[in-house]
Order: structure tokens, then C-alpha cells, then sequence
């Protein structure tokens, strides 16, 4: 039996009013036997990390949250959101995107390593086909993100 780390199980705790977060990207998520029992009694799932969308099973993740009734949602930086990966979300039923984009080009491409233009219009793309299907989902929340950088004095 697959055990979770301390800190992904208080992670997973039921926190009232607020999304579990569980992480899941390319490097890490919980497995199938541990994360569907630590799902639980929980009513929203959110998926973060370097980017969700970079775990070949995302789309798995979201459909069995659907299937136990629970809300859905994720945070990337859309470079990999193409139309099969968009096409699998929507299947399943993902209830809600936040796109992260950098405030210049060149932050963008510094911190996810894409080009924002194709980011944005991956989640164009994603609209589209969401729209097309006449689903109420996912809803589609841009967020601007922005680094500082601490100025040391020696």
C-alpha cells in the first residue's frame, strides 16, 4: 500500500471554504490507490505544481474527482495546453482553469519556458472548444503573476 508523505496527508485535510490542493505535475502526484482514499469526504479538488497539465494522467486525476461529485480546478501556465490535453480536460469534466501568465514576454518565457502569445492562445483555443460543446465548463480565470527580486547589501 502506497503511503503519503506527512506533509501531502495535512495538505489533504478538509479545510471548510477552501480547495484541497494536491499537487500533481510531471515529477510528483499521489497514486491512484492513495489519492482516491484520500479524496475522501472533500468537496473541491484543486490540481497545482510546476504544471498540472505536464502529468500524463491529469485528465484521470480530474474525471475521478468528477465521478465522486467533488468541483475541480487547476492552475498552469497553459504552454502545454494543446487540443488533446484540452480536449481530455474538458471530457472530464474540469470545472475550473487558472492561467497563469508572466506580465512581459520575456518573464514568461524566463519562468514556464513558452512563448506567452501561444499560452494565450491555447486558452483561446480551449474557450472555443468549451463554447462549441456549449459546456458551463471550465470557467477561465487569467492571473497575472509577478516576481520581485530581493536586493541584497553587503
Amino acid at each position: 500500500m502506497l503511503e503519503l508523505p506527512a506533509a501531502l496527508r495535512r495538505a489533504l485535510r478538509p479545510r471548510v471554504g477552501h480547495p484541497t490542493p494536491i499537487r500533481v505535475d510531471g515529477a510528483s502526484a499521489p497514486g491512484w490507490e492513495a489519492y482516491e482514499r484520500e479524496l475522501g469526504s472533500r468537496t473541491f479538488v484543486w490540481f497545482w505544481g510546476d504544471d498540472p497539465l505536464d502529468h500524463p494522467d491529469i485528465a484521470r486525476y480530474v474525471r475521478i474527482a468528477v465521478q465522486r461529485g467533488l468541483r475541480t480546478g487547476l492552475t498552469t501556465h497553459a504552454t502545454r495546453l494543446d487540443n488533446t490535453t484540452a480536449h481530455h480536460l474538458l471530457e472530464a469534466g474540469l470545472g475550473h482553469i487558472e492561467v497563469l501568465v508572466a506580465g512581459t514576454a520575456d518573464r514568461h518565457q524566463e519562468h514556464f519556458g513558452g512563448d506567452r502569445e501561444d499560452a494565450l492562445g491555447n486558452v483561446e483555443r480551449l474557450i472555443l472548444m468549451r463554447d462549441a460543446r456549449r459546456l458551463p465548463a471550465p470557467r477561465v480565470t487569467l492571473a497575472c503573476a509577478t516576481w520581485t527580486r530581493r536586493i541584497v547589501r553587503a
